[in-house]
């Protein structure tokens, strides 16, 4: 059993966009390695019994490769694979802030507020064992969206509000057979959720601005397809 500090992130409009040409920069250079990498050739696998020893020798002896181990103590000097794992994650909170702008344009951070989005008290439970089974278990309490923008004169301040019950809002089990069947059950308990109009349309034009900027960088455009000015006669 293992648990994990709350993880705060908070994050600008400036750096939103510049994390977009950043992603866009990575693929870019993953598409050229992939295009420049030649095909392998095939290797010829030979048989256990022709493989050459180090030093020119002949295969190993059938009965030096089929020794049993050595007992120490009345126990295999070879260690036995545990035959179940069982763990346990846990997080109290994940919580995303965004602000427009580039944040310093205001005389503090929270005047350039937007949203926030919160995941409260996740936890984790996986049960692994040598039948190449799996369980997994998600639940998370509560799911919280606020508009946190402070000159907006709304009243509908929470957008998905959170819920008052012991029993997790979201619920994902995952099972894995040997059969390599997966089975997935996913159960969602009283989602709400209000919708504010200029909170979408200002929650819109944030996610639009890193498609903006992505179309607007010199790297996204391609040298070939620039049009050229003809001379002047």
């Amino acid at each position: 059993m293992s648990s994990i500090s709350n993880v705060n992130i908070k994050l600008t409009q400036r750096q939103y966009q510049e994390a977009m040409g950043l992603v866009q920069r990575i693929t870019a250079v993953f598409d050229k390695s992939n295009n420049n990498v030649a095909p392998m050739r095939a290797s010829t696998v030979l048989p256990p019994s022709a493989a050459i020893l180090p030093g020119g020798h002949g295969p190993q002896s059938p009965t030096e490769s089929t020794r049993p181990p050595t007992m120490i103590g009345g126990a295999s000097a070879e260690e036995e694979p545990w035959p179940r794992l069982d763990g346990k994650l846990s997080i109290d909170q994940v919580r995303l802030d965004l602000f427009v702008g580039v944040g310093s344009n205001f005389a503090n951070l929270a005047d350039s507020s937007l949203s926030y989005f919160s995941l409260n008290s996740i936890e984790l439970k996986f049960c692994l064992d040598t039948h190449d089974s799996l369980d997994a278990e998600l639940q998370v309490a509560s799911f919280v969206v606020n508009d946190s923008r402070v000159r907006a004169n709304s009243q509908f301040r929470q957008i998905v509000p959170a819920i008052e019950t012991c029993d997790p809002q979201f619920l994902v089990h995952v099972s894995r057979l040997p059969t390599s069947d997966l089975i997935v059950n996913a159960t969602v308990d009283r989602l709400k959720v209000i919708l504010v109009l200029d909170y979408l349309f200002a929650l819109r034009d944030f996610a639009l601005s890193g498609v903006a900027a992505l179309q607007a960088s010199p790297s996204s455009q391609n040298p070939a397809t620039a049009p050229t000015r003809s001379p002047a006669i």
